[in-house]
């Protein structure tokens, strides 16, 4: 029976690999699944879309500011994030 690695495992094995391997992995199978053609892909001419543990900062702006969460660490305030 195969064992599953432990969370530590993956965690140090990410950082071996880097942001950049992360970065053109989540590039390559980030996209649309539904086609413009199936039912229920778009609702008021939009397409309909879900972002599962995805993190955008966004420029450091007073509006962005304002309406959005902005994550403060004990030296550097960051941009905001959606």
């Amino acid at each position: 029976m195969q064992k599953l690695p432990t969370s530590a495992a993956l965690t140090r094995a990410r950082q071996r690999l880097g942001s950049k391997a992360l970065q053109l992995l989540f590039e390559g199978q980030c996209g649309h699944l539904a086609r413009d053609a199936d039912r229920g892909a778009f609702a008021f001419g939009l397409r309909l879309t879900a972002w599962d543990g995805t993190v955008l900062d966004v420029p450091n702006s007073p509006g962005n500011s304002a309406e959005l969460s902005t994550i403060v660490d004990v030296t550097t305030k960051l941009n905001p994030s959606l």
